[in-house]
Parts: structure tokens; sequence; C-alpha cells
């Protein structure tokens, strides 16, 4: 699941989704824990981290994402995969290369800690159609590109 999570469909999510890329504040995070344990599922996660710290946007600041990581680690089981972000909008995909960087470096000094399950595979979930290209020279291991397979929304 990739968008804004409401607290009151975190038992929605579960049931329909194996991963949620959005968690971005504990709250989501022990819901997604209490409902993945209601459903005797297992629940990935990666953390939206807000990167260009645009007010409108959702997702954790960079210097909160480690203890908000810490935070789910030690109280609930889900399984935090990596990282997610949606940089600044650009119309040149050039300009989201800063953005893209700076989560990969964030996520390798969280990988140095030891604070995700799996340290030889660490999920950057960034980069979309406009932009993919530069998301993947800096890492990206999952891309979003709805707009290049399905078209513009109308």
């Amino acid at each position: 699941m990739i968008g804004h999570l409401q607290s009151n469909k975190a038992g929605l999510a579960v049931q329909l989704f194996d991963v949620v890329e959005t968690v971005d504040r504990m709250k989501i995070a022990r819901l997604l824990d209490k409902h993945a344990k209601q459903q005797q599922k297992e629940i990935n996660i990666l953390i939206q981290v807000n990167i260009g710290r645009e007010k409108q946007k959702h997702g954790v600041l960079p210097e909160e994402t480690e203890p908000l990581l810490q935070s789910i680690l030690e109280e609930t089981s889900c399984r935090v995969l990596g990282l997610m972000t949606l940089p600044p909008w650009s119309a040149h995909p050039e300009d989201s290369r800063p953005y893209f960087k700076k989560l990969r470096m964030l996520s390798e000094e969280l990988a140095d800690k030891g604070l995700f399950p799996d340290q030889d595979r660490i999920e950057l979930s960034m980069g979309m159609s406009a932009d993919y290209t530069i998301a993947v020279e800096e890492g990206a291991t999952l891309v979003r590109v709805g707009t290049a397979l399905f078209g513009r929304r109308k």
C-alpha cells in the first residue's frame, strides 16, 4: 500500500496488503501490529521519510527516522523492510537526485547500526515515472511507475 494511512483503516490495510510503504508515526505501526496479530499475519512496512521537509507531505523528518525505527523494532513485530520517500516535485528529473542520495545515505547509516531485520536487503522506495531512472542510479529497489504504464489520470 502506498499513500497516507488513516488509523481507522489500519485493519483493512493489513487485510489487503503485505507491505505498507507509508508508515510515518508510531501510532500507525502499533495499529498495524495489533491488526496483524489479530489476523495471524506478518506485516511488512517501509518508513516514509519526508526528505524534502515539505509541510504538505507526510513522512517522518530524517533526524526522527532512527528513533521511530528503534521504537518500531522494540515495541512491535512489524518487519521494517526499508525507507520510502517522495522528493519535492520538479519538472527536471535530475533535481530529485540529491533527495534520493540523502535517503540512500540515511538507510546506510541506519544499516550500519544494525537497525533493519535483513541487513543484506534494504528496500528503498523512491522514484516515479518521471524520475525513476535517477532513483535507480541512486539505489532505488522499488519504483512507482503507474503513469508510465497506464498513462496520466483524467
